[in-house]
């Protein structure tokens, strides 16, 4: 004897309805009774699929929702470090116009009344404020040689 292979839905339906129908009934019940069986099915995997929708435009909400503000945070931190760049830029400059103050005083003292000796302390002192200002901002004097000075 040969067995036809059936899907496992079919062999459901088949089930139910021989457990369910009695043999002294028609074959008319039999038949609605199967299609209850499967009307029941379909309303279940139609609830199913129905929520299963629902959580897929909940989740791709939320993934949109994250890459927004992904995108937001990224547009935030370029800003941030736009300014942290000028602000210490600002400051590198800021100390530096003392220097340049200090070099024009120089220039603006007659040179009659400066001797070569004075003239020699301000170039001094004013190299010192430099090297100074330099070493607040971490900056360090390379020889073009490859070598520190």
């Amino acid at each position: 004897m040969t067995e036809k292979r059936q899907n496992p839905f079919e062999q459901a339906v088949e089930i139910d309805v021989e457990q369910t129908v009695n043999p002294g009934e028609s074959d008319d019940v039999t038949g609605t009774q199967a299609e209850e069986v499967v009307d029941d099915e379909l309303q279940g995997m139609s609830k199913a699929v129905s929520k299963a929708e629902e959580e897929l435009v909940m989740h791709r909400d939320a993934m949109l929702r994250m890459q927004a503000e992904m995108e937001n945070l990224r547009k935030r931190l370029l800003r941030d470090q736009e300014k942290s760049r000028k602000f210490a830029l600002e400051r590198v400059m800021k100390d530096l116009l003392q220097v340049r103050d200090s070099l024009e005083r120089g220039l603006e003292t007659g040179s009659e009344s400066t001797t070569a000796e004075q003239f020699r302390e301000g170039q001094t002192l004013t190299l010192k404020m430099l090297n100074k200002v330099m070493q607040d901002h971490d900056l360090e004097l390379i020889d073009p040689a490859g070598g520190k000075v």
